[in-house]
């Protein structure tokens, strides 16, 4: 009978994992081990047992996984189960230092990940793959051709308005729930705290690494409408990156005041040179 039971708890186990139901999970399993526990008499179980205990490890690497997931797409209902887990497990104090980490060491990554696909996009490039990998980012973005220049900015662009857009749903969820909870638990109001501290890291992270992309890569060549194009968007990001940290981009609108300088004294020069 109980060997039928611990059958089904492992059913049930494989049904939580793919709903990412871990809080679930997380009772199936110690269920389980309270079972095996007590039939420890019987050897026929060890495998079982065996299976069981490396489910604690499985649960842990899919929440690890799934912190990740949710700073590039937030779900309320997922990010809830996976604090839920955390807690169960006795391991709230760790996510805030997963969080930091994908929100913000996550930027420079990406950045360099995106670059680099657009830099292969040249046979010659994608020739030397492995030569241009370890290449430092602002070497890098060097390489990139110029009619791959405006596809790449706006990858990019992509990518930090939806991690700015995660990060606000998170920080969002967290002050609801508060509102919600008469005592809510201190770790999650140190989570929300801690987002509310990295919003800033954040945002100097992308001027910095933003500002490199831009000043390097080929602008002065763009014809004029792409230019204005670029300038746009990039303008839309700043108000966005702004008002999300509460925090002037000065050194990205530095970058980008240069850059326009040296654009437009290009394009009056190519004018009046036409005109002669």
């Amino acid at each position: 009978v109980e060997f039928k039971k611990l059958q089904k708890h492992e059913r049930s186990l494989r049904d939580a994992f793919e709903d990412a139901d871990y809080p679930r999970a997380t009772r199936i399993v110690e269920r389980c081990e309270s079972m095996l526990h007590s039939m420890r008499r019987f050897s026929a179980l060890q495998t079982i047992s065996s299976a069981i205990s490396g489910s604690f490890e499985l649960i842990n690497d899919k929440l690890s996984v799934s912190i990740m997931e949710l700073t590039r797409n937030f779900n309320g209902l997922a990010y809830g189960r996976v604090l839920e887990a955390y807690k169960m497990l006795g391991k709230t104090g760790v996510v805030l230092g997963m969080l930091e980490k994908h929100f913000t060491e996550g930027i420079k990554h990406t950045f360099k990940d995106v670059v680099y696909a657009h830099v292969l996009l040249t046979e010659e490039n994608a020739m030397q793959a492995e030569i241009l990998k370890p290449l430092e980012f602002r070497d890098l973005c060097k390489k990139i051709q110029e009619k791959h220049v405006s596809t790449c900015l706006k990858v990019l662009l992509e990518y930090l308005v939806d991690l700015i857009l995660s990060h606000y749903m998170m920080f969002d969820w967290h002050i609801q729930q508060e509102s919600e909870e008469k005592d809510p638990e201190k770790h999650f109001t140190e989570i929300r705290k801690g987002l509310e501290r990295s919003s800033k890291t954040m945002w100097d992270e992308m001027q910095r690494d933003f500002g490199i992309f831009i000043s390097v890569t080929p602008m002065p060549q763009f014809k004029i409408d792409q230019f204005l194009d670029i300038l746009e968007n990039v303008n839309k990001f700043i108000e966005i990156g702004e008002d999300f940290s509460n925090a002037p981009a000065k050194s990205l609108r530095s970058k980008i005041n240069h850059v326009s300088t040296v654009y437009f004294r290009n394009y009056h020069r190519k004018k009046m040179e036409d005109l002669v």
